[in-house]
């Protein structure tokens, strides 16, 4: 009867784990490591690739139109851990920058904005070496 019972509440119930994975672990933008750009206000993604040299990185950076597009620029360096930059510099929309670290619970957006594409630069340059730098210029 009891092994009945066990039975019948697996078939209708299922076998779940206790564990519930975080919604951004399904999330390739939080969870591929590389460079993800968003568009058309976060509709449209590319990953762009996981060469996380800082040079490259800024390269692609300033590929892009930021005074005719809004776009998220989006630094991925382990899964869960993120740099992104976006906004448009068209007189618009402004910029910002949000810094992730989905382990230890952060999210942090900067309360003052970048003001040009050079100081997003200087914040993905900074949190690229590891240096800390974008804390301190850039209050998150």
């Amino acid at each position: 009867m009891k092994k009945s019972l066990i039975a019948l509440l697996v078939t209708l119930l299922g076998l779940s784990s206790s564990y519930a994975k975080p919604a951004w672990e399904n999330d390739p933008i939080e969870s591929v490591v590389g460079i993800h750009l968003l568009t058309e206000y976060g509709s449209q993604h590319r990953h762009l690739g996981k060469n996380l040299n800082a040079s490259h990185v800024l390269s692609e950076l300033r590929k892009l139109p930021w005074t005719k597009q809004f776009m998220q620029f989006v630094v991925v360096t382990k899964p869960g851990v993120s740099m992104e930059v976006g906004g448009s510099s068209n007189g618009i929309d402004g910029l910002s920058a949000v810094y992730r670290n989905r382990h230890d619970a952060v999210e942090a957006v900067t309360k003052v904005a970048p003001a040009s594409v050079k100081e997003m630069e200087y914040i993905l340059r900074s949190f690229l070496n590891g240096d800390g730098k974008w804390k301190a210029l850039f209050t998150f």
